[in-house]
């Protein structure tokens, strides 16, 4: 029968050599269309005759599958007998059930039969540890991790308590045991949610971290990758473990990696997620801008072009920017944040590389410089038109562009530059939404732009469509946060404190009170007035460590009595004695402006002393020399003869150095 070339032709359409080759060198894995178990179809009559054969083929290609030098005895046995024999006084039976469960966990078919077995997985680390062969070792540990690349094998692996034999493998001598043990720990992280408990309960992590280190171990660009993935999923959330990672001196390695050129992409973007995760904890922050962690990311976002693995680097940045106020040279990337920005339609990378500028220009006037000399103000100016109900952008250019219109040389051309760039009246409707992070940023920039006169003027005529101004709405926001800060000095909104809220409000006021128009109105509203009054006595804001509102409080006061009615309007409310109480304040504005009152309420000052002796030993001794006093908003009139500069920073000093909560000017993101 099988002579007639015809009907062999039909059944077997590939060449005889090529059906041997298949049989007899199943390496080359050359494809048969008999893979899926059943016989090729043919005439009834050809299926009777041929059913014999067809089955003996089947057998053998098992045959050839399963056996190796152990013989076929692994064949004829079942699972059960398999895990039975793992456990046999004859080590050669235990070797020859173990190297027969290597070769079919590496067959798809017979893996997903391995995984439901519920005993396989205690069987397997007995007879590894009970064996001293290291082959015997690294196919247990080929097995479990061929095991844990199914969920369901993953989940065996955890139930049967595999977890502390895989952390300990992770110590053995044996590269490949490694290697596997590091694959099976990695899917157990992404199958099994509860593994992640078990594995820190048994020194996972600090098993791990070694491994991240090429000096330790014989460089391996995937296992690293399947390492550093491990250690942020288990310190992804986890303060504590963000804290064992910096003590294992696990950031050194992630930073030596980003500058070894290594050629596998997805190395590098796993430890970037690490980076973002870390990055969180401030001693990590610290650790990492020390190690030049800041620059090392830069050089990967130039060449990265990926827009989720540009997103993670951004994101890593801005978890960093906040502590490298004091690196140099950061102008390169700020021109390159600024032109990510410009051709970027991408919200998150606009919103991410907007807060890197927030961070960096926070008290760092090189940075503020570096931003108007690369057409910051204009660029970020329309980027906020182009996204006006992303509060994700929106609120990181404000505080950007409220950073770059104070304290610096240029401030003057970017106050400018913010009305030239028609930005004043969308700054007005944003304050509009009341929501505390976009207010906080929009007062301090529109009372920095208030210190322009043809922008004051513009700003106080502008109006919403509600027909709000910008008066009214700052008005409002202080009678709310005020009456808040009062009910709860430690009151917080949307993650803002109240008592910023009120800074922001009152600093903006006392600006906008060098307008004629603007006193009056105040003056004009007695419940504003009393509120006022009230905050300005408040034991709390009067004894604060942060002089800041203090000190914009008896600004307000001080405008607001310029004019003799003015004057009898605030003496009226009965806060005389705050004014000569502050007179003896160690803090030079507040002891000024203190002065200054009282001598607008014709008040003797000279039975409180020289007020001016108070001042100059807690001045910082290096003044600037840029800019005029406009520029910062005290009043040239009380403080040019006080100071050689017109930096408010000087006047700040013991703030900037402590810099718990920003200014109105200047604040930490």
């Amino acid at each position: 029968m099988f002579n007639n070339i015809a009907l062999e032709q039909q059944m077997f359409p590939e060449p005889r050599q090529t059906r041997l080759r298949d049989k007899m060198f199943p390496d080359f894995e050359i494809e048969t269309d008999y893979d899926d178990g059943q016989a090729p179809s043919t005439s009834f009559f050809a299926d009777i005759l041929g059913e014999p054969a067809w089955q003996l083929e089947r057998a053998v290609v098992e045959l050839l599958g399963l056996v190796g030098d152990g013989g076929v005895d692994g064949y004829v046995m079942t699972i059960p007998d398999l895990i039975d024999s793992l456990s046999d006084s004859d080590q050669r039976s235990v070797n020859t059930a173990v190297y027969n469960l290597y070769l079919m966990s590496k067959e798809d078919e017979h893996l997903a039969t391995l995984v439901l077995n519920p005993d396989l997985v205690e069987a397997l680390l007995r007879a590894a540890n009970l064996s001293d062969d290291p082959d015997i070792k690294r196919m247990v540990a080929a097995v479990i991790s061929h095991l844990s690349s199914r969920q369901e094998g993953s989940r065996q692996i955890f139930r049967s308590g595999g977890i502390p034999q895989l952390v300990r493998m992770l110590g053995w001598k044996i590269e490949a045991v490694v290697h596997y043990a590091v694959t099976t720990l990695h899917n157990l992280l992404q199958y099994v949610s509860d593994s992640k408990g078990q594995i820190l309960e048994y020194q996972g992590l600090e098993a791990l971290i070694p491994h991240l280190n090429p000096k330790n171990v014989r460089p391996n660009v995937k296992c690293q990758a399947k390492v550093a993935d491990s250690i942020y999923l288990l310190v992804l959330d986890r303060r504590e473990c963000k804290e064992i990672f910096l003590e294992y001196d696990g950031p050194s390695d992630l930073i030596e990696i980003l500058q070894t050129k290594c050629g596998y992409p997805l190395l590098y973007a796993s430890v970037i997620r690490v980076i973002r995760s870390i990055s969180t904890l401030e001693a990590n922050k610290i650790y990492l801008i020390n190690k030049g962690a800041l620059a090392c990311l830069h050089a990967h976002l130039k060449i990265t072009v990926d827009p989720k693995r540009k997103i993670t680097i951004l994101q890593a940045m801005r978890n960093l920017s906040d502590k490298a106020a004091d690196i140099e040279s950061l102008n390169d990337l700020i021109a390159d944040l600024l032109a990510l920005i410009k051709g970027s339609t991408h919200e998150e990378i606009v919103s991410c590389a907007c807060g890197i500028l927030s961070n960096l220009t926070c008290n760092n006037r090189k940075n503020k410089l570096s931003v108007c000399a690369n057409n910051g103000v204009p660029l970020l100016a329309k980027i906020l038109q182009t996204f006006p109900n992303i509060e994700d952008i929106t609120e990181p250019i404000l505080c950007t562009l409220r950073h770059c219109t104070a304290r610096h040389r240029d401030a003057g051309k970017a106050q400018e530059d913010i009305r030239t760039n028609h930005a004043l009246p969308l700054i007005l409707s944003l304050l509009a939404t009341r929501r505390a992070p976009i207010v906080k940023a929009a007062l301090g920039l529109l009372r920095n732009c208030a210190l322009n006169e043809v922008n004051m003027e513009m700003m106080l005529g502008e109006r919403t469509v509600n027909e709000e101004s910008v008066l009214s709405i700052t008005t409002d926001v202080l009678e709310r946060s005020g009456h808040q800060l009062k009910l709860n000095f430690e009151a917080r909104e949307d993650g803002v404190d109240q008592i910023e809220m009120v800074e922001g409000s009152v600093s903006a006021l006392h600006q906008f009170a060098t307008n004629r128009d603007v006193a009056v109105t105040l003056l004009d509203h007695s419940h504003i007035m009393r509120l006022l009054v009230e905050l300005v006595q408040n034991p709390q804001i009067n004894n604060h460590e942060d002089p800041l509102l203090m000190r914009e409080l008896l600004g307000i006061f001080y405008q607001l009595t310029k004019s003799p009615e003015g004057a009898r309007i605030v003496q009226g409310y009965g806060a005389t004695g705050v004014f000569a109480d502050a007179i003896r304040s160690q803090n030079e504005a507040i002891s000024t402006y203190a002065a200054a009152i009282l001598k607008n309420l014709e008040n003797d000052v000279n039975e409180y002393g020289d007020h001016r002796g108070y001042q100059r030993a807690s001045l910082a001794p290096n003044f600037s020399d840029y800019a005029g006093w406009g520029n910062d908003g005290l009043e040239p009139e009380l403080f040019q003869e006080h100071y050689h500069s017109s930096s408010i920073t000087d006047v700040r000093t013991g703030h900037m150095n402590n810099q718990a909560r920003g200014t109105w000017c200047d604040t930490d993101l």
